[in-house]
């Protein structure tokens, strides 16, 4: 599977994000569709409901299209993890497709610029569902890492993570407040990012949410509130120099 870089035409966003800057400067964001089907293991990662037999993967990648398309259409410039049912392409050639691959992907996407001065996003978001041994807990979940290479971007990170959660706090007043997870692939995302736990899916409230296409598009739009606001607000000043 080819990456997929998304070229629509700019346009006015949704209502409510912030617009861009007419000067041009706008943030490179990757949007991770967690998980997929793994060609080596021969099945479906990530959480998954077992009364319901069903998958975070469809999900995931529905939310995240929806959030990339709410992205560029106020701007932002967007690539993909993957655009299809697999995971994402092996993008560091160990003969493994694995999370390790959306990390190198991030950190060596370079933008289409001849000015760029570093290889890399400006942010990465991940979309995922919840699970959970509890059937109670619901809501959403966004976490970051502070450990290993995201040690130096933890600060901008956590302002991320806290600026999706204030608006998906909005529509699932359940969500627990952002936090760092460490020990896990994010360690080595050396750059601002968040991992968005929508809802969890095992969690029937949340699961009946999440498979209405209106609640999706709400959340997809909410994050790209998040993710556009953060931008504003922070992230411009914490990237590298460049042409305005």
């Amino acid at each position: 599977m080819a990456l997929v870089a998304l070229n629509l035409a700019v346009r006015s966003g949704p209502p409510g994000l912030p617009q861009p800057a007419a000067a041009g400067l706008v943030p490179v964001v990757v949007v991770d569709p967690g998980h997929g089907w793994s060609p080596a293991e021969r099945s479906y990662t990530g959480a998954y409901n077992a009364h319901a037999r069903l998958y975070e993967d469809t999900f995931n990648l529905d939310i995240a299209l929806r959030l990339s398309y709410a992205l560029q259409g106020a701007g932002a410039e967007v690539y993909l993890t993957r655009s299809g049912d697999e995971e994402p392409p092996d993008f560091n050639g160990d003969g493994e497709q694995n999370n390790t691959d959306r990390a190198f992907f991030a950190l060596q996407l370079r933008r289409f610029h001849p000015q760029a001065s570093r290889p890399r996003a400006d942010a990465y978001v991940s979309i995922h569902l919840n699970a959970s041994r509890d059937p109670l807990k619901r809501g959403a979940t966004v976490v970051f890492s502070e450990s290993q290479e995201a040690a130096a971007f933890a600060h901008a990170s956590r302002a991320l993570a806290e600026a999706i959660h204030a608006r998906m706090v909005t529509v699932l007043p359940e969500s627990a407040p952002p936090f760092a997870v460490n020990g896990l692939y994010m360690d080595r995302l050396a750059l601002p990012h968040a991992v968005v736990e929508v809802v969890f899916i095992t969690n029937r409230a949340d699961l009946a949410w999440v498979q209405q296409p209106f609640n999706r598009q709400r959340a997809a739009e909410l994050i790209a509130e998040g993710v556009l606001q953060w931008w504003w607000s922070w992230g411009r000043w914490q990237t590298p120099a460049r042409a305005r």
